[in-house]
């Protein structure tokens, strides 16, 4: 049997690597795609949107489902977490009327989140032991989350205050 040419060795090799590196390939776009994506648009995929009612949706409070349902009033994407070798997409839920926010991470087999719900002024206490004013909030997990979820979710919770901070601080120095 006659040996084979060297330029079609050469495009055999080239073929056989385009086969094994496509899918991988179209996996991350994909991924890349979705970290883009509000969270009401990911759930438009049947994974998310069942991981989403299994996980989270069937641990909220009644009174709170309204707002977090369709994740409609979503924030923005926050981009790809990394937690033990697991791709997560982080995502924040504002509720529509106050400053109560729900942190989300999910992928097509987990969901987690963080939900910082703030008291009413009246319900607030007026002063702590320094003297000074505080804010109080009470903070649930949903999803069952494990120590790094949750070390994840106070991150994400933390640099979204930490944005919203320098943002008023902006403004308040803007004539």
């Amino acid at each position: 049997m006659p040996a084979m040419p060297r330029l079609a060795r050469i495009a055999a090799v080239l073929a056989l690597m385009l086969a094994v590196s496509a899918p991988a390939a179209a996996k991350s776009v994909e991924i890349e795609w979705m970290a883009d994506r509000h969270l009401s648009e990911l759930l438009k995929k049947p994974a998310y949107r069942q991981v989403w009612r299994s996980q989270i949706l069937s641990e909220i409070p009644a009174e709170d489902q309204v707002w977090i349902e369709d994740a409609l009033s979503s924030s923005g994407p926050h981009g790809e977490i990394r937690i033990n070798g697991q791709r997560y997409l982080a995502s924040t839920l504002r509720h529509p009327r106050d400053d109560n926010k729900l942190y989300i991470l999910i992928n097509e087999q987990r969901a987690v989140a963080a939900h910082a719900q703030f008291h009413e002024a009246d319900r607030m206490p007026a002063h702590n032991e320094s003297g000074k004013r505080t804010e109080a909030f009470t903070l649930r997990y949903y999803g069952r989350p494990d120590q790094a979820e949750k070390e994840a979710l106070r991150e994400l919770m933390f640099q979204e205050w930490k944005a919203e901070a320098e943002k008023n601080a902006r403004q308040n120095r803007a004539p």
